[in-house]
């Protein structure tokens, strides 16, 4: 039997990532869960920003972000840089992450402590309600070499990506693998 708990109980695991931005000198990160691919060509990602968010006004200035996919030892950081604002903090600072720049887009900082950095150029943005959707197309990706296997997958038991649970509150680390995709016909 099921019971009805109302359309704002709508929930599912999301990804745990940390969005990092810069405009001239400012440097700033934030914490996002409602962040997803949307397209494999090219390649490109949507993460959702409250409108009011100060990272969002960087973004909007430079025009790109790096998205950074902590591992499960960092939830105390990433939840840090969830609840403290950039414009009066430097976050950087206060987890004790190291900004790094590629080559593409050096105003652009990624955090070196997260296993796994995707660089991205701003394309397109919507608005929605009290929100901003920032669509980027990815412009390249780090990770770091320990967890590539030899046919250069990124091995996902090295990344130890979590995600955020908002029915609870709660960060909850993926678990184990339970099968492969089965390509063909139904």
């Amino acid at each position: 039997m099921k019971i009805q708990i109302g359309s704002s109980k709508v929930n599912f695991p999301m990804p745990a990532v940390l969005v990092t931005c810069q405009n001239e000198n400012k440097l700033d990160i934030i914490a996002i869960a409602w962040a997803s691919m949307i397209s494999l060509n090219p390649p490109s990602l949507m993460v959702s920003f409250l409108k009011t968010r100060f990272s969002l006004s960087l973004i909007q200035k430079s025009g790109s972000f790096g998205l950074n996919v902590p591992c499960s030892r960092d939830v105390d950081k990433l939840n840090h840089c969830g609840i403290v604002s950039g414009l009066t903090h430097d976050k950087f600072i206060d987890v004790a992450y190291t900004p790094f720049y590629g080559e593409l887009y050096p105003q652009t900082p990624l955090i070196k402590e997260c296993p796994m950095n995707v660089l991205c150029k701003t394309v397109q943005s919507i608005e929605y309600e009290d929100r901003i959707i920032l669509f980027g197309r990815v412009e390249e990706v780090f990770v770091d070499s320990e967890a590539v296997t030899e046919s250069k997958q990124i091995d996902l038991e090295k990344i130890k990506p979590f995600v955020y649970w908002m029915s609870g509150g709660e960060y909850w680390d993926i678990g184990t693998r339970i099968g492969n995709v089965k390509r063909g016909k139904l």
